[in-house]
């Protein structure tokens, strides 16, 4: 299905594997979750609740399994594309990590 897999950063994710995830995005929250936005999604093997922002959206991935996101938080995106764009940048060349970026304040809000 088009726009159906989103790539998240995920505030939870530790530094060893700090890298965007792949999430089904469920029909009915397809119009909202679009990159920059903040969601929900069940992280590591417990399924515990971390928020995430949504940093693309793809019509496939290359895993098999995919959880969902449960949820999008905010009505507009908190991202713009460009500061998603600096933050992987900024990523790629090893200079923060991806999480770190995107969660970097200590209330975890996004940073813009």
């Amino acid at each position: 299905m088009p726009g159906s897999v989103a790539k998240i950063a995920v505030a939870a994710a530790k530094y060893w594997v700090d890298r965007p995830y792949d999430y089904l995005i469920p029909e009915e929250l397809r119009e909202k979750a679009l990159p920059g936005s903040r969601v929900y999604v069940p992280f590591a093997r417990g399924n515990r609740r971390s928020e995430g922002i949504v940093l693309a959206v793809s019509d496939h991935s290359d895993y098999k399994r995919l959880k969902a996101n449960t949820a999008v938080l905010d009505e507009k995106p908190v991202l713009t594309p460009e500061q998603i764009k600096t933050y992987k940048q900024k990523f790629h060349q090893a200079e923060i990590l991806l999480g770190a970026a995107v969660f970097g304040n200590k209330d975890g809000q996004a940073v813009p």
